[in-house]
């Protein structure tokens, strides 16, 4: 198996390589949970098209989600068996 780099870019040269890669790690949690919305609940394909509804339901699908996901670790589920959510194609 061939090692692969990793290289890490910031434009901010007062950074020391500690404080990007912590950055990064930070902001994981976050595209992680975006990837998620989009692809597993379908919020990419949103039926909102006024900006006041874009800006209403992008936080409330963000919200739902996130209570979803804490309900299901608190209540202590096997995790082994979860498997994606099934939402109609588009």
């Amino acid at each position: 198996m061939a090692s692969q780099s990793k290289w890490w870019l910031c434009t901010d040269s007062t950074r020391t390589a500690r404080q990007v890669i912590e950055s990064y790690c930070c902001r994981w949690a976050i595209e992680v949970l975006f990837r998620d919305l989009k692809q597993l609940l379908g919020f990419s394909s949103s039926r909102a098209r006024s900006r006041l509804a874009v800006l209403r339901t992008a936080p409330w699908v963000g919200l739902c989600y996130s209570l979803l996901v804490l309900w299901y670790m608190q209540l202590g589920l096997d995790t082994s068996q979860m498997g994606l959510p099934l939402r109609p194609q588009d």
